[in-house]
């Protein structure tokens, strides 16, 4: 086994490697005792947004947009 011995500028980063090491199936172990508890806890921007919409039901979304089409030209002439 070899061991290797990494810095990194902030704990932010020092988490984002840890979370990559982990998805590597030949790390057999990292250590985590550098990391603020504030980033290895904290969810990321990707789990926040999948969350969000996984808690709207199907086809709630738009459901107050009746014509497509309309809405979307609407949209466009917003600028004009």
């Amino acid at each position: 086994m070899t061991t290797l011995r990494v810095t990194v500028y902030d704990a932010i980063n020092a988490y984002f490697l840890s979370v990559v090491l982990h998805t590597m199936r030949f790390v057999k172990k990292v250590e985590e005792e550098f990391l603020s508890a504030k980033y290895s806890k904290q969810t990321t921007q990707f789990q926040n947004l999948k969350k969000l919409l996984n808690s709207v039901k199907k086809g709630e979304m738009f459901k107050e947009i009746k014509d497509p089409v309309q809405w979307q030209k609407s949209l466009r002439n917003e600028w004009e």
